[in-house]
This record gives structure tokens, C-alpha cells and sequence, in this order.
């Protein structure tokens, strides 16, 4: 079985749990929808975003459980690969 590199499994696997945590853009593009606002609890899998790059709309998805803490991009906003678009904080 072939398995492809995705690199976001890397920075998943070193992070704790526990305390603030960050969603990066991983690619440049355009932010098109945000979907929760500060405070908002989020589960895995809920629709956090909506980044528009190379004209496909991709949908960003919480990997884990936690509280928004803050919203670093609004709709309309560019971009660049590596930014933080939210942090939120576990719940746990």
C-alpha cells in the first residue's frame, strides 16, 4: 500500500492535547467564510473555515475538540502559507 506525506500528520503528532493550539493556512489563498467566532466550543471534524486557493474552495476542520480562543483572519483576507487563522484552546 502506497501512503502519501501529508505534512499536517507530523505537526498533529507533535503536539500535546493540552493548552492553546493553532490552525495554519497550508497554502496561500483567500479566507471566503469563517464559520465560528471567539468562544465558539468546536468538535472534531466541525467546519471552522473556508480557504479558497488555486480556485478550489477548502473546507478547514477541527482536528480536535476545544474553545476558540481567537480569530486571527476575517472573510476576504489573503493569505500566506504558514499564517494562523484561529487559536483555540482544549477543553480538556
Amino acid at each position: 500500500m502506497l501512503r502519501l506525506f501529508d505534512p499536517r500528520e507530523e505537526l498533529a503528532s507533535s503536539e500535546t492535547s493540552a493548552g492553546p493550539s493553532e490552525v495554519l493556512a497550508a497554502m496561500p489563498g483567500r479566507v471566503i467564510e469563517v464559520k465560528v467566532r471567539k468562544g465558539d466550543s468546536v468538535s472534531r471534524g466541525d467546519l471552522l473555515l473556508v480557504l479558497e486557493a488555486m480556485k478550489m474552495q477548502n473546507e478547514i476542520r477541527a482536528e480536535s475538540e476545544g474553545k476558540v480562543a481567537s480569530l486571527e483572519c476575517e472573510a476576504g483576507q489573503v493569505v500566506e502559507s504558514g499564517a494562523v487563522l484561529l487559536r483555540f484552546e482544549s477543553e480538556r
